[in-house]
């Protein structure tokens, strides 16, 4: 009977130490995101369509594309301004390319996600027209 009730503690045990461990890890992600002074999250947005129309607002079409790199390399993306001779075809007819890369990490939630920002615009950074990728899992 003694060895029973030892066995239902130690199973109430390990859910109960699972489940502070669950507390302590959002409470710990919670108190880093009252500190996070990025411009924005890349990790509060669902898709790649809604982090797109989010630029869109923050930075419309017309805007000066160095504004929005700055604040994307902020927000903690990888940046770099792409010559449109080494760029992809369809992109080519653009004077001003960036293109910007972020990875969320594996303690972040969702963990190990990919997003891809590009900002075309004319030869005087005014933006004409953005690109936005997100994926999920090992991108290799």
């Amino acid at each position: 009977m003694r060895e029973k009730s030892i066995n239902i503690m130690m199973k109430h045990k390990k859910l109960l130490t699972l489940i502070l461990v669950i507390l302590i890890f959002r409470l710990g992600s919670m108190i880093t995101n009252v500190f996070d002074d990025r411009p924005f999250r890349f990790e509060d947005f669902e898709s790649a369509e809604e982090l797109k129309i989010f630029l869109e607002e923050k930075y419309p079409i017309g805007s000066d594309g160095d504004i929005a790199f700055k604040d994307l390399v902020s927000a903690g993306a990888e940046c770099r301004v792409v010559s449109n001779e080494n760029a992809p075809n369809d992109i080519k007819k653009y004077h001003y390319i960036a293109w910007c890369e972020y990875s969320t990490g594996w303690i972040s939630l969702p963990p190990k996600e990919q997003y891809q920002i590009i900002i075309m615009g004319n030869i005087k950074h005014e933006i004409r027209e953005y690109s936005v990728g997100k994926y999920s899992g090992l991108v290799i």
